[in-house]
């Protein structure tokens, strides 16, 4: 977990990937529970289709979250502009740890 928060914190998404049975490994861990091999740390593609959504009404602008289907892997994030829809496709534009030290991943409709 320490190298998938370290690229986080860089802004760079990566998934991780056993290096001998291939499989993807989510949520990220640095030997895979399949096989007990080593983990590399592959980019991933940033779009993705947005699988659920809601709006929260808990600060003064109301702001939406979603699920997102990622590269093989399932995100949940805030979600920015207008007709969005469960199925639309999105881009993972920022990424990284807030100052609780929890991943954070923000989306938008792709043009």
């Amino acid at each position: 977990m320490l190298r998938f928060k370290d690229f986080l914190r860089k802004g760079d998404f990566r998934v991780p990937l056993c290096t001998a049975c291939k499989e993807t490994i989510w949520p990220p861990f640095e030997t895979c529970p399949i096989c007990l091999s080593r983990t590399i740390f592959r980019r991933t593609t940033k779009r993705g289709i947005l699988r659920e959504f809601s709006t929260t009404f808990t600060s003064e602008t109301p702001q939406q979250f979603g699920i997102v289907e990622l590269g093989g892997v399932h995100l949940l994030g805030s979600v920015h502009g207008f007709g969005i829809s469960v199925g639309c496709k999105v881009i993972l534009y920022e990424c990284g740890i807030d100052n609780n030290g929890y991943p954070f991943y923000k989306f938008k409709k792709c043009p």
